[in-house]
């Protein structure tokens, strides 16, 4: 079993850095990935550790496939670390820290093996082309977030449409209820309006039956006879009035002429019994009389 000293010397061979620097583990993994021209050594791929060299080499060439999904953390750093150790090292996995710390050291590997492999150009290139699709795939989100959104609120909305559906149905109910109860009323009302106005008709035919009873028979008899118990009180009364006054005025006129009538007549009968004729004593002629007799109809 390898000590805790030589696991650790191994995997700073293979680029992790394990310990508390978080802050220097991109750039020591970069300078370790990218060494100077002049200081390369042109045997570096040679006979040492060939086998193991060229196992590690071949599995780094395995996954630049899907190098830009190891940089956006799609790809677990388990699967990636099975992949970068060979199997007589895995027993390295024991000692490597918390999972955050593992992966942040495994995207600097991998930053530092993609600028070793595919220059700074390519490497940008690819970065550029992973911000592109990380830009693309968080616009998608928006969208699909917005569309959820709209599709909550739409869901709300049609519940809100079915609760006032319901409402409607209900209110609806009602006013049928209400109409059928109403009709039921004016049935009623109708059937007492018309009993009404038949006993009132009945009532005010009989009444008129009565009255024309009463006119015909019963009224000139008791006129008669309030006038005949009445009659000086009524004559007395009448005569206050101004017809009263007109007609009292004729009356005593047609009085007075009758008078007068009735002595001319006796003067005139005894100047002619005497043979005198009242014009040669200066009288006036006969007079007609005022009053005659009223000749039967």
């Amino acid at each position: 079993m390898a000590s805790r000293a030589e696991r650790m010397a191994a995997l700073k061979a293979a680029g992790v850095t394990v310990g508390p620097a978080k802050a220097k583990r991109a750039e020591t993994s970069t300078q370790q990935a990218q060494p100077k021209v002049a200081d390369q050594d042109p045997n570096m791929w040679s006979s040492k550790k060939s086998d193991r060299n060229r196992s590690t080499t071949s599995l780094k060439f395995d996954m630049l496939g899907t190098d830009a999904s190891i940089l956006n953390g799609s790809i677990s750093a388990e699967r990636f670390l099975e992949a970068m150790i060979p199997p007589s090292d895995r027993e390295l996995l024991a000692c490597l820290e918390p999972r955050e710390q593992l992966e942040s050291g495994i995207r600097a590997v991998v930053e530092a093996a993609l600028r070793f492999c595919m220059g700074l150009k390519g490497y940008d290139i690819l970065v550029a082309s992973s911000q592109k699709q990380a830009a693309e795939l968080e616009e998608a989100r928006r969208a699909i977030d917005e569309a959820l959104e709209s599709r909550n609120s739409a869901q709300k909305e049609v519940k809100k449409l079915k609760q006032n559906i319901g409402q409607v149905a209900e209110t609806a109910k009602m006013v049928a209820e209400l109409e059928l109860e109403l009709a039921v009323v004016q049935a009623k009302l109708d059937a007492e309006v018309s009993r009404h106005n038949a006993l009132k008709e009945s009532s005010f035919e009989a009444g008129k039956l009565a009255v024309s009873a009463y006119v015909e028979k019963d009224l000139p008899r008791l006129l008669e006879e309030h006038v005949l118990d009445n009659q000086e009180k009524i004559a007395k009364a009448w005569l206050k009035t101004p017809d009263g006054r007109k007609h009292l005025d004729m009356e005593g006129l047609i009085n007075f002429e009758c008078g007068r009538f009735v002595m001319q007549s006796e003067l005139y009968e005894i100047l002619s019994a005497r043979n005198v004729r009242p014009e040669f004593l200066g009288l006036p002629p006969p007079m007609d009389d005022p009053d005659p007799p009223q000749s039967p109809a």
